[in-house]
């Protein structure tokens, strides 16, 4: 017991140690992230791909703590840069950084391929994480994998926090996902296990003629899509089999994602290709992705806008051919408005190229059958960028509601 507690108390001093800048350090960022955050990972891989400079920070228990009083709520990634300014936020985050750091390009030139990189980003944050919540949490031996693992993550460097104590609470807290994600009922699940072999079948396609997935070259599109995909089918022990025995290419893809930027054993892939040409047809595999992206992603997000302008709580959809109960999301609304935009910002000849590609993929009439109905989520504020612990309005309004009850 002495020497667990000794181990305990080095990684304590590490874990501290690690949210320190050198004087060799000064241009670093500092991420916290954990071993189970796919968001973490999709920046993570990316500031690697770019060569940004960064120290990562285990985010243990205390850390989450530090985040609700520093970015409103208990969540990773968080980055700081070098001035100290907190960032959160994973896809204004990495809008910030290609700003900072443009080479290697991970947004390609041509305003069609970007638009259509932004979609399957969006769709990877705010789409797939209903499919791994759903294998993660959908089986007994990832339950109980995931939730040892996460209690590991949390227990890292703190003394006396029982890893076998807080795993039966983190597997009571995911429950409350279901409903918000459209979990609940028999018929939903095996309509997810479907999605996810779906999806496989065509992404393991697409990977088969492209090295990535808008051609020889990363982009922002593949960050998004490594993170849920690694971090949850590939390292979640049951999910792990569906994904070898069903998208070898995609397995490859991953680890070829994973060591870009990495110069240890001289693994990190340096040569690369070009993006599609976007002025000759688009490969089949792809057209077959946006295909699965109109079936899943829009509808759920069409009814999400809807339902939080509307302040409603929960809302029905029919996604993937079944009719849903979700629950809202304004963060989720706040997202597709975004993909809702940029389509909007392309310029009329972009538009005649893209409109055929769109409609014949079912992309289009959807994404704008509603209009653009806004969300107020960042109304005044500077995302990724958080101001005094605030980053968004509904933080804020919750802080209020906070405040007011402690001056009744």
């Amino acid at each position: 017991m002495q020497e667990q507690n000794n181990t305990t108390l080095i990684e304590k001093d590490l874990h501290e140690k690690s949210k320190v800048l050198l004087s060799e350090q000064e241009d670093h960022y500092r991420i916290f992230q954990t071993q189970m955050s796919p968001y973490s990972h999709k920046v993570m891989t990316y500031m690697n791909y770019k060569g940004i400079p960064y120290k990562r920070v285990h985010a243990n228990q205390m850390d989450i703590s530090w985040a609700i009083n520093n970015v409103g709520q208990s969540i990773v990634p968080v980055l700081i840069t070098p001035d100290d300014q907190i960032m959160q936020d994973s896809t204004p985050i990495l809008e910030y950084l290609e700003k900072q750091y443009p080479q290697p390009a991970a947004i390609p030139n041509s305003p069609l391929l970007s638009f259509l990189m932004w979609l399957l980003e969006d769709f990877a944050d705010e789409y797939l994480q209903r499919l791994q919540m759903h294998t993660r949490w959908g089986n007994n031996l990832n339950i109980q994998t995931a939730s040892h693992k996460i209690s590991r993550n949390f227990a890292y460097g703190v003394p006396k926090l029982d890893i076998k104590s807080l795993a039966p609470v983190i597997q009571a807290r995911q429950k409350k996902n279901d409903s918000l994600l459209g979990l609940e009922g028999d018929k939903q699940r095996q309509n997810l296990d479907q999605q996810v072999l779906d999806l496989l079948c065509i992404l393991d396609a697409r990977l088969e003629e492209s090295q990535f997935l808008l051609g020889n070259r990363p982009s922002m599109a593949d960050f998004a899509f490594y993170g849920p995909l690694m971090i949850h089918l590939y390292n979640d022990p049951q999910s792990n089999h569906i994904l070898e025995t069903n998208a070898p290419r995609v397995c490859n893809w991953l680890f070829t994602i994973q060591e870009l930027g990495d110069t240890r054993g001289c693994v990190g892939q340096t040569e690369l290709g070009e993006w599609i040409d976007s002025e000759t047809d688009l490969p089949p595999s792809l057209l077959e992705l946006l295909k699965f992206v109109s079936q899943t992603y829009i509808p759920l997000g069409r009814a999400t806008a809807k339902a939080s302008v509307l302040r409603e709580k929960h809302f029905e959809a029919s996604v993937y051919g079944i009719k849903t109960t979700f629950g809202a999301s304004h963060y989720k609304a706040w997202a597709f408005e975004q993909t809702q935009l940029r389509y909007r910002a392309l310029t009329n000849d972009t538009k005649t190229k893209i409109d055929g590609i769109l409609l014949e993929t079912g992309i289009l009439p959807g994404l704008l059958e509603d209009g653009v109905l806004h969300n107020g989520l960042y109304d005044g504020f500077s995302p990724p960028f958080v101001k005094d612990g605030i980053p968004d309005a509904r933080i804020k309004h919750l802080k209020e509601k906070q405040q007011q009850k402690k001056v009744v």
